[in-house]
Protein backbone atom coordinates (compact mmCIF):
# COMPACT_ATOMS: atom_id res chain seq x y z
CA UNK A 1 0.00 0.00 0.00
CA UNK A 2 1.53 3.26 -1.22
CA UNK A 3 1.34 6.77 0.45
CA UNK A 4 -2.39 7.40 -1.49
CA UNK A 5 -3.59 4.07 0.51
CA UNK A 6 -4.14 2.11 -2.63
CA UNK A 7 -2.29 -0.82 -3.19
CA UNK A 8 -0.18 -1.15 -6.37
CA UNK A 9 0.07 -3.39 -8.86
CA UNK A 10 3.76 -3.78 -9.68
CA UNK A 11 4.21 -0.41 -9.03
CA UNK A 12 1.17 0.82 -10.74
CA UNK A 13 -2.26 2.32 -8.96
CA UNK A 14 -4.96 -0.63 -9.87
CA UNK A 15 -7.30 1.52 -11.65
CA UNK A 16 -4.37 3.19 -13.74
CA UNK A 17 -4.73 1.86 -17.76
CA UNK A 18 -1.51 -0.23 -16.79
CA UNK A 19 -2.48 -1.60 -13.62
CA UNK A 20 -5.56 -2.60 -15.01
CA UNK A 21 -4.61 -4.55 -17.97
CA UNK A 22 -2.22 -6.55 -15.63
CA UNK A 23 -5.30 -7.52 -13.62
CA UNK A 24 -7.53 -8.19 -16.08
CA UNK A 25 -4.68 -10.32 -17.90
CA UNK A 26 -4.25 -11.95 -14.76
CA UNK A 27 -7.99 -13.06 -14.20
CA UNK A 28 -8.91 -13.75 -17.61
CA UNK A 29 -5.61 -16.32 -17.01
CA UNK A 30 -7.07 -17.76 -14.57
CA UNK A 31 -10.14 -18.36 -16.00
CA UNK A 32 -12.51 -14.99 -13.62
CA UNK A 33 -15.60 -14.91 -15.09
CA UNK A 34 -18.79 -12.66 -14.18
CA UNK A 35 -22.02 -14.28 -13.16
CA UNK A 36 -25.09 -12.50 -14.38
CA UNK A 37 -27.92 -11.65 -11.66
CA UNK A 38 -30.57 -14.07 -12.71
CA UNK A 39 -27.60 -17.22 -11.65
CA UNK A 40 -26.80 -15.74 -8.35
CA UNK A 41 -30.61 -15.81 -7.81
CA UNK A 42 -30.49 -19.25 -8.64
CA UNK A 43 -27.26 -20.56 -6.62
CA UNK A 44 -28.32 -18.18 -3.57
CA UNK A 45 -26.85 -20.04 -0.38
CA UNK A 46 -24.58 -22.52 -2.74
CA UNK A 47 -22.14 -19.42 -2.70
CA UNK A 48 -20.67 -16.86 -0.29
CA UNK A 49 -21.31 -13.12 -1.63
CA UNK A 50 -19.11 -10.87 -0.66
CA UNK A 51 -19.80 -7.04 -0.80
CA UNK A 52 -17.08 -5.01 -1.45
CA UNK A 53 -18.85 -1.36 -0.74
CA UNK A 54 -18.42 0.65 1.95
CA UNK A 55 -19.63 -0.43 5.44
CA UNK A 56 -21.96 2.41 5.15
CA UNK A 57 -23.75 1.50 1.68
CA UNK A 58 -23.77 -1.98 3.10
CA UNK A 59 -25.68 -1.14 6.15
CA UNK A 60 -27.63 0.63 3.53
CA UNK A 61 -28.46 -1.96 1.84
CA UNK A 62 -27.77 -5.21 1.09
CA UNK A 63 -28.24 -9.14 0.00
CA UNK A 64 -29.50 -10.90 3.19
CA UNK A 65 -26.65 -13.63 4.08
CA UNK A 66 -24.00 -11.49 2.12
CA UNK A 67 -20.67 -10.56 4.30
CA UNK A 68 -19.48 -6.91 4.43
CA UNK A 69 -15.33 -6.80 3.44
CA UNK A 70 -15.03 -2.87 2.19
CA UNK A 71 -12.96 -2.90 -1.00
CA UNK A 72 -12.28 1.01 0.12
CA UNK A 73 -13.15 3.35 3.34
CA UNK A 74 -13.52 7.38 4.01
CA UNK A 75 -9.82 8.37 4.32
CA UNK A 76 -8.54 8.11 7.82
CA UNK A 77 -5.98 10.44 9.21
CA UNK A 78 -5.02 14.00 8.36
CA UNK A 79 -1.64 14.09 6.72
CA UNK A 80 -1.06 16.55 4.27
CA UNK A 81 -1.50 14.17 1.41
CA UNK A 82 -4.85 13.16 2.72
CA UNK A 83 -6.49 16.36 3.39
CA UNK A 84 -5.24 17.39 -0.11
CA UNK A 85 -7.14 14.29 -1.20
CA UNK A 86 -10.37 14.83 0.77
CA UNK A 87 -10.39 18.34 -0.72
CA UNK A 88 -9.62 17.21 -4.37
CA UNK A 89 -12.72 14.66 -3.36
CA UNK A 90 -14.87 17.33 -1.83
CA UNK A 91 -14.54 19.68 -5.07
CA UNK A 92 -16.50 16.80 -7.31
CA UNK A 93 -19.57 16.76 -4.13
CA UNK A 94 -17.58 13.24 -2.84
CA UNK A 95 -16.60 11.60 0.13
CA UNK A 96 -12.99 10.94 -0.11
CA UNK A 97 -12.19 7.22 0.31
CA UNK A 98 -8.67 4.82 -0.09
CA UNK A 99 -8.09 1.32 -0.34
CA UNK A 100 -9.03 -0.75 2.85
CA UNK A 101 -5.50 -1.61 4.02
CA UNK A 102 -7.73 -4.38 6.16
CA UNK A 103 -9.23 -5.83 3.33
CA UNK A 104 -7.45 -8.76 2.86
CA UNK A 105 -6.83 -9.57 6.00
CA UNK A 106 -10.71 -9.14 6.67
CA UNK A 107 -11.71 -11.37 3.88
CA UNK A 108 -9.35 -14.33 5.26
CA UNK A 109 -10.98 -13.84 8.61
CA UNK A 110 -14.54 -13.83 7.46
CA UNK A 111 -14.46 -16.25 4.07
CA UNK A 112 -11.87 -19.51 4.08
CA UNK A 113 -9.99 -19.88 0.75
CA UNK A 114 -11.61 -22.87 -0.75
CA UNK A 115 -15.06 -21.17 -0.63
CA UNK A 116 -16.62 -20.08 -4.06
CA UNK A 117 -16.95 -16.50 -3.38
CA UNK A 118 -19.05 -14.14 -5.47
CA UNK A 119 -17.75 -10.59 -4.73
CA UNK A 120 -20.59 -7.73 -5.72
CA UNK A 121 -20.90 -4.03 -5.75
CA UNK A 122 -22.58 -1.38 -6.64
CA UNK A 123 -20.58 -0.20 -10.01
CA UNK A 124 -22.88 -1.74 -13.05
CA UNK A 125 -19.57 -1.37 -15.77
CA UNK A 126 -17.08 -3.49 -13.89
CA UNK A 127 -16.10 -6.36 -16.63
CA UNK A 128 -13.40 -8.34 -18.46
CA UNK A 129 -14.96 -8.25 -21.59
CA UNK A 130 -12.69 -6.29 -24.48
CA UNK A 131 -14.40 -4.07 -26.16
CA UNK A 132 -12.52 -1.27 -28.84
CA UNK A 133 -12.42 1.55 -26.23
CA UNK A 134 -11.97 -0.60 -23.86
CA UNK A 135 -9.56 -3.79 -24.91
CA UNK A 136 -8.86 -4.90 -21.00
CA UNK A 137 -12.44 -4.42 -19.77
CA UNK A 138 -13.73 -1.81 -17.62
CA UNK A 139 -12.17 -2.07 -13.65
CA UNK A 140 -14.54 -2.30 -10.90
CA UNK A 141 -14.20 -2.80 -7.18
CA UNK A 142 -15.71 -6.16 -7.61
CA UNK A 143 -12.86 -7.01 -10.22
CA UNK A 144 -10.29 -5.47 -8.20
CA UNK A 145 -11.12 -7.81 -5.05
CA UNK A 146 -11.66 -11.05 -7.51
CA UNK A 147 -7.83 -9.72 -8.36
CA UNK A 148 -6.39 -9.70 -4.98
CA UNK A 149 -8.52 -12.76 -3.89
CA UNK A 150 -7.01 -14.59 -6.68
CA UNK A 151 -3.49 -13.26 -5.89
CA UNK A 152 -3.84 -14.32 -2.42
CA UNK A 153 -5.41 -18.54 -2.52
CA UNK A 154 -8.75 -17.74 -3.29
CA UNK A 155 -9.50 -20.08 -6.70
CA UNK A 156 -13.10 -20.15 -6.85
CA UNK A 157 -13.99 -16.39 -7.26
CA UNK A 158 -16.53 -14.60 -9.65
CA UNK A 159 -17.51 -11.15 -9.74
CA UNK A 160 -21.94 -10.18 -10.32
CA UNK A 161 -21.87 -8.56 -13.82
CA UNK A 162 -23.77 -5.91 -14.14
CA UNK A 163 -23.75 -4.67 -9.78
CA UNK A 164 -26.39 -5.23 -7.15
CA UNK A 165 -29.23 -3.65 -9.73
CA UNK A 166 -29.01 -7.00 -11.84
CA UNK A 167 -29.54 -8.62 -9.24
CA UNK A 168 -32.13 -6.80 -7.98
CA UNK A 169 -33.36 -6.45 -11.41
CA UNK A 170 -33.44 -10.48 -11.51
CA UNK A 171 -35.44 -11.32 -8.68
CA UNK A 172 -33.09 -11.11 -6.24
CA UNK A 173 -33.91 -10.02 -2.43
CA UNK A 174 -32.64 -6.90 -1.28
CA UNK A 175 -32.72 -6.36 2.23
CA UNK A 176 -32.90 -2.35 2.88
CA UNK A 177 -32.66 0.19 0.20
CA UNK A 178 -29.86 0.45 -2.85
CA UNK A 179 -30.34 4.17 -3.61
CA UNK A 180 -27.25 5.94 -2.17
CA UNK A 181 -27.90 8.97 -0.27
CA UNK A 182 -27.45 12.55 -1.84
CA UNK A 183 -23.83 13.16 -2.58
CA UNK A 184 -22.24 9.67 -1.74
CA UNK A 185 -20.07 7.73 -4.09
Amino acid sequence: VGPSGIYRVNGMIPTSQGGWKIQAQALKAKGTRGIQGADLVRQGSKVTIVDVRKREAYERGCIPGSINVPMFRRIEGWTLFKAVRRFQFALFGQVGTEYNPMFLEDLTAQVPSGKQVVFVDSNSMGTLESSTMMPNGKCSHALMACYLARENGYNKVEFLEGGLDTFKEAGGRIQGDLTPPFMEV
